[in-house]
């Protein structure tokens, strides 16, 4: 597995490249996150291009984008006049440009709450898919740490790799494969995690995850090996907003003898360039059953969110 994994890192730095090359294709593109994204941004933009006649926008997330708005100049004018973004959704055309990654001026931060131990990560992004960060953690002992991160992306298909040293004097490598289905109803992820210092710290795991089952939850099943051997799990996801659930039964093994595990994410109220993520799990810290960076949000049918969140017509706009 670990040989495909390294396969799939040649064939998304090929495709990379290329893509690369077609980018002067959306050179008008406006790329930002929907909570920045307003109405006043559209008509800006009309005033200060009388020549074009659509704007196209691709709602950021994560630094990732996927589709494009093309908003058409007369039916903005005719929704800013009946204060109506609906009909400006249907009359704007979707353009698929492939999972794209972007500098981003956010610097996250993130905590960990776990049965054993607790963990804070800060991170900016320094450039397109290339982000560095320092974490303190606390497993029985305090420990301190730095890491850089590179992702990439093409069509599809999302891989991160991060490298990691410790004030422990050990580092540590990981790496995550998210793919989205053709048919955008599930994704199939896998991750490692090692470390040549500690041979017992090897872990490999894969997935899939089926999107929207009965009362819209997700359905994962997840199988995983490290020093102990092979186990299992299967676990239900529920996003609301931000906030993500998600509950289960969690390492099989042949004794047939799982575990149940929970674990409750939100985001926390945004500072200005400082976004925030806080993260509760009855696991062990290092614990892993789930993709960190889902690609669920990037379905066609998904784009109707940040669209409400940002085209908003009402007169206080």
């Amino acid at each position: 597995m670990s040989i495909n994994l390294a396969t799939q890192s040649v064939v998304l730095v090929c495709c990379l490249s290329a893509s690369a090359l077609l980018a002067g294709d959306y050179s008008e593109l406006v790329i930002q996150t929907p909570e920045r994204m307003n109405v006043e941004t559209v008509e800006s933009f009309f005033i200060e291009h009388p020549d074009m006649n659509e704007m196209a926008w691709a709602p950021l997330d994560g630094g990732v984008t996927r589709f494009a708005f093309n908003i058409p100049r007369l039916g903005f004018e005719s929704a800013l006049g009946y204060q109506d973004g609906n009909s400006l959704f249907h009359l704007s055309s979707i353009s698929d440009l492939g999972l794209r990654l972007h500098k981003s001026e956010t610097v996250s931060i993130e905590f960990n709450l776990a049965s054993d131990g607790y963990r804070m990560e800060i991170q900016n992004n320094l450039s397109e898919g290339f982000d560095a960060g320092l974490l303190a953690e606390y497993l029985g002992e305090p420990n301190f740490g730095g890491f850089l991160k590179k992702s990439m992306a093409y069509n599809n298909t999302k891989l991160s790799t991060m490298v990691s040293y410790n004030t422990d004097a050990i580092g540590y490598i990981e790496g995550e494969l998210v793919q989205l289905s053709d048919d955008e109803g599930s994704e199939l992820f896998s991750w490692i995690n090692f470390s040549e210092e500690k041979s017992d710290n090897k872990k490999f795991g894969f997935g899939k995850t089926w999107f929207d089952g009965q009362y819209d939850l997700d359905n994962t099943i997840v199988a995983q090996w490290d020093s102990k051997g092979w186990t299992g799990g299967l676990l239900l996801n529920k996003v609301q907003g931000g906030a993500k659930f998600t509950a289960g039964l969690v390492d099989f093994d042949q004794h047939f003898k799982p575990t149940f595990y929970v674990d409750f994410s939100t985001p926390l109220e945004n500072l200005g360039r400082f976004s925030s993520k806080i993260l509760f799990k009855s696991g062990e810290l290092k614990s892993k059953y789930l993709p960190h960076f889902s690609l669920k949000p990037f379905r066609r049918i998904e784009l109707v969110r940040p669209w409400r969140k940002a085209m908003d017509f009402s007169p206080q706009n």
